[in-house]
């Protein structure tokens, strides 16, 4: 799109900008005063408020470990134009070209339509008038073996071509449910319902209805200036049998090692931190939950596809490097190195050893097994796509 004057941006966009900057690929970032970010524009007295900061942060985790973590040069494209000053935290402007029925499908392939608990594909027709149509595809592997208190793990990059009006994302999710009776344990079944989930992004009622992702409903609470979402990354791009290269994301909450009143008067532990490169990028707060979401049951890492099937045959959309995983993970896509959070604040080593895959034919999921080199659990995926998917399904 073309580049739109600091005037511009200042009057039409957003208060408080203090910087504009264009990348490279035509993304305009406004460095925005922290305090007038949309996520506290309703929030009243928000002027008044201090940005949170964890008690304790990603980073401090990860020290505690003693794992040592990967430097690869990556970065975000805007960055190659400057930075944002302190106190004000980037916000990437929607693009003039932004199609509104594909970020509807995104939303949609983390909606309650999709049973992880069946191997099931899902319909996704659930929007009238929107035209949102399609099938959603998982491949991905999950544990069961909380409670947790959040997940970490390196999602590696690819450049795949996508067909027009379709989705594919890797993802790593954290969700919990509201079942009484279910406790989270090895070998346990996954539960039925997952009331809240963190996809970076949030579910709060089973994905009926609010499925929120990057900034989409101003819940997300920005305290970072280097990192924006919805950006793309430059510096390393995966190739199959070859060099891999990964972004790190976190998700976690501090432990709730304090009674009640203590934790009212410590409001950094009722949020859920996002890390991007092991830096602490925002906050979602506990208002934004409407049931309780003190820990985690459930963990899943892989891909996903919302294949629309025109002339009622599937796309070559592909998942992951769009190499099945009989290729192992030095060919298939893969997440790498992940950790849960135990409910004692600490990482530990979580097998993530079942799966679930709903068109096995051409997207699938292979639990590789814990690191060699490297800490860990390493979860292969993805496929081509293509007729194989209707042949077998």
């Amino acid at each position: 799109m073309e580049p739109t004057s600091t005037a511009a941006a200042t009057t039409l966009f957003l208060v408080g900008v203090a910087l504009l900057l264009v990348s490279d690929d035509g993304d305009v970032i406004d460095c925005v005063d922290m305090y007038q970010q949309p996520a506290l524009k309703d929030v009243p007295g928000h002027k008044m408020q201090t940005i949170m900061k964890p008690t304790r942060s990603m980073k401090e985790i990860i020290a505690s470990s003693g794992i040592a973590t990967r430097t690869q040069g990556l970065h975000q494209t805007w960055r190659k134009r400057g930075s944002c000053p302190a106190g004000t935290v980037p916000i990437r402007r929607p693009s003039t070209n932004a199609d509104p029925a594909a970020a509807e499908r995104a939303r949609r392939a983390f909606s309650s339509g999709h049973s992880h608990y069946s191997n099931q594909s899902a319909t996704i027709n659930d929007c009238p008038g929107n035209n949102i149509t399609g099938i959603l595809e998982v491949a991905a592997a999950y544990g069961t073996n909380g409670p947790y208190l959040g997940a970490r793990a390196i999602v590696e990059l690819w450049n795949l071509d996508v067909h027009p009006e379709e989705l594919y994302m890797h993802y790593i999710m954290v969700a919990y449910t509201l079942d009484p009776g279910y406790t989270p344990g090895p070998s346990v079944d996954p539960p039925q319902n997952l009331t809240n989930q963190i996809i970076v992004g949030l579910v709060n009622d089973g994905g009926l209805n609010n499925n929120c992702f990057n900034l989409d409903c101003g819940g997300f609470h920005l305290v970072n200036s280097s990192h924006t979402v919805g950006s793309l990354w430059r510096g390393g791009i995966s190739e199959p049998g070859g060099d891999k290269f990964g972004v790190t994301f976190g998700i976690h909450r501090t432990k709730n090692n304090c009674n009640l009143q203590e934790i009212l008067g410590d409001p950094t532990n009722l949020v859920w931190w996002v890390s991007v490169m092991d830096e602490e990028i925002g906050y979602y707060p506990e208002s934004l939950f409407r049931t309780r979401f003190q820990e985690v049951s459930y963990v899943e890492l892989g891909g996903r596809v919302v294949d629309r099937r025109p002339g009622g045959k599937h796309t070559k959309t592909p998942m992951g490097s769009g190499m099945l995983v009989c290729g192992g993970s030095h060919f298939a896509g893969t997440i790498i190195e992940y950790q849960g959070v135990g409910a004692n604040g600490e990482f530990f080593l979580d097998s993530v050893d079942r799966t679930v895959v709903t068109t096995p034919f051409c997207y699938n999921a292979q639990p590789v097994g814990f690191g060699i080199d490297r800490p860990g659990y390493y979860v292969a995926y993805g496929g081509p796509g293509g007729t194989s998917c209707d042949t077998y399904s």
